[in-house]
């Protein structure tokens, strides 16, 4: 659960799971989010404010769950 007391719903990771799995983040990207939500029933729109919301529910996550490391803080431990 995040900090602000949000969890992701099976559907937003399931989205984000295949988001990730089939490229959406790689640049370029190798599936659209037209695609994703074509797929999951969404809007374009909801698929996009889902994939959004999702990763800042993980990234709050980690950041919290990771406060001592600093790895959100410094860019250069980004790519590891």
């Amino acid at each position: 659960m995040g900090t602000d007391g949000r969890t992701l719903q099976t559907v937003d990771q399931e989205l984000l799971c295949s988001a990730l799995d089939r490229g959406y983040f790689e640049t370029p990207s190798r599936v659209s989010v037209r695609e994703l939500a074509d797929e999951f029933e969404l809007s374009e729109a909801e698929a996009r404010r889902r994939l959004s919301q999702g990763l800042a529910v993980i990234l709050k996550e980690q950041r919290d769950d990771d406060r001592e490391t600093g790895l959100l803080e410094d860019p250069t431990t980004w790519a590891r």
